[in-house]
């Protein structure tokens, strides 16, 4: 929710208040919705265990999904939610998990779950790291839908990593692996795992800048995308900038 309102994620304390008082809204619901509509026509194949309200019922309710609440959330659902949750799916031989959210959603997965149900995440983050999630939630659709349909795919471990979204907000990038969840893997719908960019790839991101810059005209404003490539167009320019969100620049000038 935090990324819309430039807050480059929820995670800390007070952050998510934050961003509901910028008005930010949740976007989890509809990137669901996307997803699951790509296997609506198989819905007499599979059934949905869920939670309460936002959380999933309303999702399976719009589409006409076979679904069952096995868990009642609170009307502002929290991480607690999440948890007590997944605590249910892993005690209920719960065959695959269906999630969204970004790399902290894929993190509260894996403090309950560890290795031991395979995963399909849906993403709904600001820019995601952990491989654990579909390039989108349409291709997160995807993968269900061939999962549900009996295609045989190899599951295999995947990194669940994160950074620290304080040191994010002051433009330091820090990455933590926290462990491995195991996904259906097929290469055509599923994340690459990001990376911190080496030193030595400095020099090539700059070249790049400076060609973007040159190119730039004056009656045209540029968006400036979040990551460490187009951060280098801000330091050339001698503008400030964010390694997570986006700036609006025109006559090089923010």
């Amino acid at each position: 929710m935090g990324g819309r309102v430039g807050l480059k994620g929820t995670d800390g304390e007070g952050i998510l208040e934050k961003a509901i008082a910028l008005g930010a809204v949740q976007e989890a619901p509809e990137k669901a919705k996307k997803a699951l509509r790509k296997v609506v026509e198989l819905k007499d194949k599979f059934k949905v265990f869920t939670a309460s309200g936002l959380m999933g019922e309303e999702e399976c309710k719009e589409l006409g999904l076979d679904y069952e609440i096995v868990y009642n959330a609170s009307e502002k659902s929290s991480v607690t939610d999440s948890r007590e949750l997944l605590k249910y799916f892993l005690e209920n031989g719960i065959e695959l998990i269906f999630f969204v959210g970004g790399d902290g959603t894929a993190r509260d997965v894996y403090s309950v779950i560890e290795d031991k149900i395979p995963v399909i995440g849906v993403p709904a983050g600001v820019k995601i790291h952990s491989p654990v999630y579909g390039n989108t939630p349409e291709q997160a659709g995807s993968l269900l839908f061939e999962v549900i349909n009996g295609v045989e795919l190899p599951v295999i471990e995947k990194d669940v990593v994160d950074i620290d979204e304080d040191a994010f907000r002051d433009d330091r990038v820090e990455v933590r692996l926290y462990g491995y969840l195991r996904v259906p893997f097929d290469q055509r719908y599923l994340q690459n795992k990001k990376s911190q960019t080496p030193q030595s790839d400095s020099d090539a991101q700059v070249s790049i800048a400076c060609d973007v810059i040159d190119g730039m005209k004056d009656d045209i404003f540029y968006i400036i995308g979040s990551g460490t490539t187009p951060m280098y167009i801000m330091k050339e320019l001698d503008l400030p900038y964010t390694v997570l969100g986006v700036d609006i620049i025109k006559i090089k000038n923010l």
